[in-house]
């Protein structure tokens, strides 16, 4: 639940702006009530039709669906198997192909290492390969559960980078 105190002195305007900064943080959220406290009176905004539309409109554009529900993901893929030998080009451009399918695009970055603790707090070792992905949760994870198998890994890492993406295409 949000709890907002608007000032006397706030306008029409940096009301409206609250409530669609609102809003646009209860995306996720099932249940949406929000409670704004305004010359310390209480009104109740309940934005459960909002968040149905919402829903209801994904559902029936899955173009809609593909693009708002987008995040910039970036995942750590193992240049090298748990037992140090480095994968092979061919084995990364199956992973590459892969992933594109599922997501529609990668862009890789310039390998890095990495350092961990195991659970037996063991170091481990690695060079890893960040990978930026444009995709859904639902893809993200279809992509770990992939990369794991594909690199034989006890566990993969992967984060959102930013939900706020502006994709662009040059229009004609």
């Amino acid at each position: 639940m949000f709890i907002t105190r608007i000032t006397r002195t706030a306008s029409y305007n940096q009301e409206l702006a609250l409530f669609h900064f609102v809003k646009k943080q209860l995306t996720k959220v099932k249940i949406a009530e929000n409670i704004f406290l305004r010359k310390n009176q209480v009104v109740k905004m309940r934005l459960f039709a909002w968040v149905k539309t919402e829903a209801e409109k994904r559902t029936e554009n899955p173009k809609l669906s593909m693009s708002q529900n987008k995040s910039l993901w970036e995942i750590l893929v193992p240049a090298n198997s748990n037992e140090g030998l480095e994968y092979s080009i061919e084995h990364h451009r199956q992973w590459d192909e892969e992933v594109r399918e599922i997501s529609g695009g990668i862009t890789i970055l310039r390998a890095a290492k990495g350092q961990w603790l195991d659970p037996d707090r063991k170091l481990s070792l690695d060079k890893i390969i960040p990978v930026r992905v444009y995709c859904t949760e639902p893809q993200i994870d279809q992509i770990i559960q992939f990369t794991m198998a594909h690199y034989d890994q006890k566990a993969v890492m992967a984060y959102m980078v930013s939900s706020y993406v502006k994709l662009v295409h040059k229009k004609g």
